[in-house]
């Protein structure tokens, strides 16, 4: 039989083989036969035709041999798992990415409701009277929804604007209203105007003047969302209670109004369903 011969006889002979499982203990002796080649082929001494027709032998036996534990590996689904290392690390951080929650999981702004409301300080809030009152009141909710007011709330200006009582009459007047208006938009260093000389004589002028002296007052006042605030007739009735200046005076109050969860609870209706209970 010649080499073509012995070349046709593999190739049909791996044709053959199919997807049948391989025997218990194949492959370690396929790989020992392997073994048990090498070190025979290292004994031969190539001086003869003979010899180099063994070699050729030896090694036409080696690879059938590699071939069939190919096919084996491709009938069995694949070669033998091998420890991935980095590669192994990388796909499972792209398996980790693909898994994270987008925002649209996750409302950032409800977590953050929840945490407050679960927190020591709105604990104390709803323990107090006066705090659940004004947080209860529609006028206070409405405007704490109002993002420019919500934010000046964590001044202490601001707080102090809506509980001060000699603010709140010259608010209640009118007339007083108009003139603190306009005398806050005028250049004090400039020269008034005849209309800001005429309403100086007025009976709230000094009590004005007072107001304006004042630059916690004035700097609040400023604000254009704080003035029109405390010139809203329903809320500066609720700010004039004693109730609310004390409850914005506490240490949790404050704390409640510079955390931005405060005015979310509000807008979402958590705030007034949390005080229900």
């Amino acid at each position: 039989m010649n080499d073509f011969q012995e070349d046709e006889r593999l190739t049909r002979l791996l044709d053959e083989l199919g997807s049948a499982e391989p025997p218990a203990g194949f492959t370690h002796q396929v790989m020992r036969r392997i073994a048990a080649g090498e070190r025979a082929t290292g004994r031969l001494r190539l001086f003869n035709r003979g010899g180099i027709v063994m070699v050729k032998k030896v090694m036409a036996g080696l690879a059938a041999a590699a071939a069939i534990v190919l096919a084996v590996f491709i009938v069995r689904g694949g070669f033998p798992a091998v420890d991935l290392g980095t590669e192994g690390t990388i796909g499972a951080a792209k398996k980790y990415e693909a898994q994270q929650l987008t925002a649209t999981d996750v409302k950032t702004g409800d977590a953050a409701v929840q945490e407050f409301l679960q927190s020591d300080t709105f604990d104390r809030l709803s323990k107090d009277p006066n705090a659940r009152a004004l947080l209860s009141d529609a006028s206070f909710q409405a405007w704490m929804k109002n993002n420019d007011f919500a934010d000046a709330m964590k001044s202490d200006a601001t707080r102090a604007a809506l509980t001060d009582p000699q603010l709140a009459k010259i608010l209640g007047d009118a007339g007083a209203k108009a003139e603190l208006a306009q005398r806050l938009h005028t250049n004090l260093s400039s020269e008034a105007s005849a209309n800001t000389r005429a309403a100086a004589k007025s009976a709230y002028s000094a009590s004005i003047q007072q107001v304006l002296s004042r630059a916690d007052l004035r700097n609040a006042l400023a604000n254009n969302a704080v003035w029109r605030a405390v010139a809203d007739d329903a809320f500066r009735n609720a700010m004039s209670h004693a109730g609310a200046a004390a409850a914005l005076a506490t240490p949790a109050m404050i704390a409640a109004l510079n955390t931005p969860a405060l005015a979310t609870a509000i807008r979402n209706g958590a705030l007034a369903t949390a005080l229900a209970r």
